[in-house]
Order: C-alpha cells, then structure tokens, then sequence
C-alpha cells in the first residue's frame, strides 16, 4: 500500500530566494495543494492570501505545533544551515509527515567523495540522504538535483556583469554545464508532489534542468539581447576553484572563496554539473516540464532587470 496523498505542504525558509518560487508554483498547481510558508520573522514576508504564513525559530518544540497534520515538508535552507535538517527530519517522522525534500537545488551532490573534494562547504547534504534512507520506513524523500539557477546567476557580477558588459568566460567557454531557471524548479517541486508523480519520485534523486548549455551560448544570447559586444576576461575554473578552496581553509566564512567554489563546481571544475550525460536520465518529460528557449528566458530576464 503506498502512502497518502500529499495536499497539505509546508515549506521552510518560505521568503528566501527559492522558497517563495516555490510556494507560488504550490499555490497555482491544479492539484490545489494547501501549502504552508514558514520564516522567521512573519511580519517581514507577504503572501498571497491563499498561503498560511507561520513563523518559527526552527526548534523542534517550534516544529511540532507547525508540522502536526502536514502531508510534506519542502526544505530550502540556506547551504549552510543543512546539517540542521536531521533534527528537523526526526520532528517530520513524529508528526506522520509521508515526504521530506532536503534542501538541494544544486549540482549533483549523490557521489559523496567528489563532493568532499570540489564543494566541501555543503558536504553533509549525502550525510542528510543518508540518514533519510535509514528511515524510509518511517518517511519518504525527494532530492531534487537542478544544477546552476540560470537567472539567479546572471545576477551575479562576478561572472556576469551585465550592466557594464563584462563577463569571464572559463577554459574557452565551451565546456557543457546545467542550468535551471527559478521557475523551472519551483514547478519542479510541485510536480515531484503532485498525485501524477509522487510514487515515482520517492526515495530517490530527481534531475532537471532547463538548460544543457555553454558560457559562450549564453554570451551570444545576451550580446544578441542587449546589441553591445561584452569585455571578456579569460580565466581557469581550476585556478578559481583552488582559490577557494584557499580562502575557505583561511576563513571558512569567506563569503568570496564559497562564492567561488559555487562558481568553479557551477562550471564542472569536478564534473558535478553535467548529469544530464550520466544520471539516468532527466526527468523533464516525465515531470510534464516546460521546454524554455534559452534566447527567450535571456530577453526576459534582461528586460526585466534593467526597468
């Protein structure tokens, strides 16, 4: 016999960057989820009406009055705060809660000594699967593995630097990586958790992705986007990653050695980006996700954030 039907879904860390994508991409789903936005401080986050706003601390006496009739609970930590998700896994199972989604939404964190030696900083995300798979008797789970978030990079000065066309272009600029829009992995999520797809998806690590791509197709699409020819800077996304990792033995709060290290595995440095040719397959079809056109989501993208 399988688990319940999942209607009732609570996400954490509800008003950060991938929490609310999420949330919004619950609420529209026409499985009519009733979806749960949990933060911090409550005062500080707006909602649409439909969506229970809560507020916590985290603890697991704060969680057990939050999580009590819950169906699903949908983590998007910070990376930094990931190795908390045990304690808050043992509070799911004590309220009948059926699936877990532990905080991912990354490069493919499934083979744990690559991990440990390319992105270090979020080493215990397979601690935290490992520890769901002891307790698959109690709960199931969901790792969804999305790569790159493809708009939220094109944010970051430090690749690309729209407004002043600029951008580094790592070893020639040709080498294939992962990416996915916002959009595309909140739909995710409520797809993994629709009635369609939630035996299908359970125990197990589920990919996606927007794009299979190159920097310089994306430096074509923007030059094409915004008529102006970018400044380029030629670097190694090995030399990055080993000044990251440098930065991090010295200060592991470096915010620029994590950023880099984010930057060096986003751009295969380790090969944790390019699953598409080696994880079995990507489950787009399967999940009934949208096909976007990379020229499309890049106009979009620069109209948007230069208004």
């Amino acid at each position: 016999m399988g688990e319940r039907a999942i209607k009732k879904v609570i996400v954490l860390s509800a008003s950060g960057n991938i929490g609310r994508p999420i949330v919004e991409a619950l609420i529209a789903h026409p499985s009519n989820f009733q979806v749960s936005a949990v933060t911090r401080d409550k005062s500080k986050s707006f909602f649409p009406d439909r969506v229970t706003v809560l507020e916590s601390d985290y603890s697991p006496d704060s969680l057990r009055s939050i999580f009590a009739g819950q169906d699903a609970v949908v983590s998007t930590m910070a990376p930094t705060s990931v190795a908390h998700q045990g304690q808050i896994i043992d509070v799911a199972i004590e309220c009948d809660v059926v699936r877990f989604l532990p905080t991912e939404y990354g490069v493919d964190t499934s083979n744990s000594e690559l991990l440990e030696k390319y992105l270090p900083i979020v080493k215990s995300k397979p601690e935290i699967v490992k520890y769901l798979r002891s307790k698959e008797d109690r709960i199931s789970w969901t790792c969804i593995i999305n790569g790159s978030f493809f708009d939220w990079s094109l944010r970051s000065p430090m690749v690309w630097n729209i407004p002043e066309q600029k951008a580094v272009i790592f070893d020639g600029g040709d080498k294939e990586f992962e990416a996915t829009t916002l959009k595309q992995v909140a739909l995710t999520v409520a797809a993994v958790l629709s009635p369609e797809c939630q035996a299908a998806t359970a125990n197990r690590y589920v990919y996606v992705n927007s794009f299979t791509l190159t920097q310089n197709q994306v430096l074509a699409a923007l030059e094409k986007t915004t008529a102006d020819k970018f400044e380029v800077k030629h670097e190694s996304v090995g030399d990055w990653h080993r000044e990251a990792i440098e930065a991090v033995e010295r200060d592991p709060k470096s915010r620029v050695g994590m950023s880099k290290m984010f930057v060096a595995n986003i751009y295969n440095v380790g090969g944790l980006n390019q699953y598409s040719k080696y994880s079995g397959g990507l489950w787009n079809d399967r999940l009934g996700l949208p096909k976007p056109g990379l020229q499309e989501v890049v106009d979009s993208f620069v109209k948007e954030n230069s208004a």
